[in-house]
């Protein structure tokens, strides 16, 4: 069926997506990775968990277009139904499966609740047939809700003990507005953890390592942020930041249970950029809108598919990239950089609707939200129908 798609904005997403967008920037960052080509990685097996949007499908594209690795990416999309368009993630991953054909490399997606032991019996079946063992698994699953031991558990975006104000972003309207969030329940602090936590990671890598599905030299890397001093109160040392702290937690127990096999965990900290889960952040928009101008000046700006090629050739290839004191790789240690952290701390304190143009790039942080859904890519004609219903 062919339809004219046009954004629609509700709340913190896009009800719709654009396949034809969403076509072409796939396509764009595997001409980028394919500028990178790593040969002697050629072959190795990667499981990426979350591969459909984001920090997973800029690694799977990095992986898979940079390095030449073989692939299953698991996520949960829904399909075109009537005049609907699928959801933005259905059509990554149609576009990945597309632009990979031209790739001497194996590649399998499953549409599946990463959650459910019935998929990871689904995908241990088949590595095992189609693999025979994987090198690594990529762990960057953000989900709203989790339902484990018969129970439905939901993550809740609150900071601890007292109520968050700041100011925030409203980019569709381009204005500073202020927030106020209550602090989070135990039990909303638990359910956060449960489904944001790194309880799944580690049932994955478990699952995997028992039914000796993982290779000898086995690496697995789970995706987190820490964020600056005006997020902090939300982020690090709210309701999400629990959940990261347990996925900090589960990476040394990985690494204890992977150690005979001289396999690794590592969390990955990365750049702070324009996503789905960070646009439903109070006051991460406003902070991200001052970053990329900050970063933009400075030369060291990023999209996510440059930061996950990046992270890609210089931490898995060559092993440059900062490792702190807690075994975490400081993919974001450019945008941490305290000239960086200095600037956007005086701007953010001046920052109101009268200087937001000129402070910070909120036409850019605009064009980033839309294009997670396939719009605002130079080169499509929006008004042209274009067919939405499209399969894997």
């Amino acid at each position: 069926m062919e339809t004219v798609v046009k954004p629609r904005v509700k709340g913190f997403i896009c009800t719709t997506a654009h396949p034809k967008g969403l076509f072409s920037l796939v396509e764009q960052a595997f001409g980028n990775a394919r500028e990178k080509r790593v040969e002697n990685f050629k072959g190795r097996k990667a499981l990426i968990i979350g591969a459909s949007q984001g920090y997973g499908l800029a690694t799977r594209i990095a992986l898979a277009s940079a390095l030449g690795m073989d692939t299953i990416g698991i996520a949960l999309e829904k399909p075109p139904k009537g005049n609907k368009t699928a959801t933005a993630g259905w059509y990554n991953t149609v576009a990945f499966h597309q632009a990979v054909s031209k790739e001497p490399s194996s590649h399998y997606s499953v549409n599946a609740d990463a959650f459910s032991v019935g998929t990871m019996e689904k995908i241990a079946a088949l590595i095992e047939k189609k693999f025979g063992k994987i090198d690594y698994l990529i762990y960057s699953l953000a989900a709203p809700r989790r339902i484990a031991d018969g129970k439905q558990y939901r993550s809740y975006i609150k900071p601890i003990g007292e109520k968050f104000v700041s100011k925030t972003l409203d980019f569709v309207n381009e204005k500073v507005t202020v927030i106020e969030v209550d602090p989070a329940t135990q039990q909303e602090i638990d359910s956060t953890v449960k489904v944001m936590g790194g309880e799944n990671w580690e049932e994955w890598v478990e699952f995997l390592f028992i039914r000796k599905l993982i290779s000898e030299n086995f690496k697995t890397y789970a995706y987190s942020y820490i964020g600056p001093e005006v997020t902090f109160p939300i982020y690090r040392a709210g309701t999400i930041g629990k959940a990261k702290e347990d996925l900090e937690e589960r990476a040394k127990k990985l690494n204890r249970l992977l150690a005979p096999i001289k396999g690794s965990a590592q969390i990955s900290v990365n750049k702070a950029v324009v996503t789905q889960s960070s646009a439903a952040i109070p006051a991460v928009p406003l902070y991200i809108a001052l970053l990329y101008k900050v970063m933009k000046e400075k030369g060291t700006h990023e999209n996510v598919w440059d930061h996950m090629l990046r992270f890609v050739v210089s931490h898995i290839v060559e092993n440059k990239v900062p490792i702190d004191d807690e075994n975490r790789v400081r993919m974001d240690s450019w945008e941490m950089d305290s000239e960086i952290q200095n600037e956007i701390k005086e701007r953010w304190n001046k920052i109101n609707e009268d200087n937001l143009l000129e402070l910070s790039d909120v036409r850019g942080y605009n064009i980033d939200f839309f294009r997670i859904f396939g719009f605002e890519v130079e080169g499509v004609d929006y008004e042209q129908p274009v067919e939405i219903d499209i399969s894997w």
